[in-house]
């Protein structure tokens, strides 16, 4: 069989520059290894600024072509950029399913209404942020990572063109990382009490919870953003570090006890599995994340009301988070290893026609 992964939204969506996507090596990447390893014709198309064909390799003798594709335009949201190269490729091949990161992207929606609806191909979603869209019923599969989305899947909404999905289209996909680089480094002093990381941008990330331990803790921040040098010259006494390349933000991660994710509305953010594989445990809020995204052996929830003393308890507890360092880790490696997505693939690629 042939199957093409899509990126729905461009390489450049996220970091300016589709060279320090194809820089990335994650799950996007893997996940299409895994399936060519499984025995058939793989490749990953994406929107770039640069259109070209490169080939991963995901194992010794084993790769396969990731195809960037020109936009329409570099103008608007990045988010909805879709590309007529990308249409007039796919109207020309003869692929068995489709895998699409991401339900709202504009390279997947148009893909799907010029080409994979028209030809009745067989699609499948791999849920990211937004988990709601008007065709997930009608996918072979939709991949979800947290009970919760899985939840939401399955609920009837008022919205009349929402249906819900059925419990054999869903497919528990679970987080992966690069155990053998985000992993322990014992020469490297613990320099915060915590840290935290994302991009600072106004209305949609929340810090207000980190900058209230500004002055009872250490605390350093991984990222940057438009809000960088306003959240430096208001809160001095936390270290802004910056942007940081991901092959060095596993040295940050060990520079640090705890690992404080303030996020209101994310899903399954990344870093958490990061920062578990680095043996470095997470705090989060308990009525935003549950068991099955930080269980009891990765970190700590906490409550919105009395997150302040929980943490600097924790943080006084040395004995309690050298338990959870150990654990946390143990748990990356063997839940959250670059080879999780297998069992998930080998299901989604059931019951298709031969």
């Amino acid at each position: 069989m042939k199957i093409v992964y899509i990126q729905t939204y461009p390489a450049y969506h996220d970091f300016g520059d589709s060279e320090q996507w194809l820089l990335l090596d994650n799950r996007d990447k893997w996940m299409p290894g895994i399936t060519k390893e499984l025995g058939h014709e793989t490749e990953l198309w994406c929107i770039a600024n640069n259109p070209k064909v490169k080939h991963y390799s995901w194992k010794e003798g084993i790769s396969y072509p990731i195809r960037f594709f020109r936009p329409d335009s570099m103008s608007g949201k990045t988010k909805f950029h879709k590309s007529s190269q990308m249409i007039a490729f796919a109207k020309q091949q003869n692929v068995d399913l489709y895998v699409l990161k991401g339900m709202d992207g504009g390279a997947g929606t148009s893909l799907l209404n010029e080409v994979i609806l028209r030809k009745r191909i067989p699609f499948a979603f791999v849920i990211g942020g937004k988990w709601e869209s008007s065709l997930s019923h009608k996918a072979h599969a939709v991949l979800y990572e947290t009970a919760h989305q899985k939840d939401l899947l399955k609920q009837k909404t008022w919205k009349f063109w929402s249906k819900p999905c059925t419990e054999e289209q869903l497919i528990h996909l679970p987080k992966s990382t690069n155990t053998d680089v985000f992993k322990p480094k014992s020469s490297i002093e613990k320099k915060y009490d915590i840290i935290s990381m994302g991009r600072l941008i106004p209305y949609y990330k929340n810090y207000d919870a980190l900058t209230s331990l500004a002055g009872h803790l250490r605390i350093g921040f991984i990222g940057g953003g438009p809000e960088l040098e306003r959240f430096r010259n208001k809160f001095p006494d936390i270290d802004w570090i910056g942007p940081v390349p991901n092959k060095e933000v596993p040295d940050y991660l060990n520079q640090s006890k705890l690992f404080f994710y303030t996020g209101l509305r994310d899903h399954f953010p990344r870093v958490i599995v990061e920062s578990a594989s680095c043996g470095v445990p997470v705090v989060a809020f308990a009525d935003i994340f549950k068991l099955d995204v930080i269980p009891e052996s990765v970190g700590v929830l906490v409550g919105k009301d009395t997150f302040k003393e929980e943490i600097i308890s924790l943080i006084q507890n040395t004995t309690r988070i050298d338990e959870l360092s150990q654990s946390c880790r143990m748990y990356a490696i063997e839940n959250w290893n670059k080879e999780s997505s297998r069992a998930t693939i080998q299901k989604m690629l059931e019951g298709l026609p031969k």
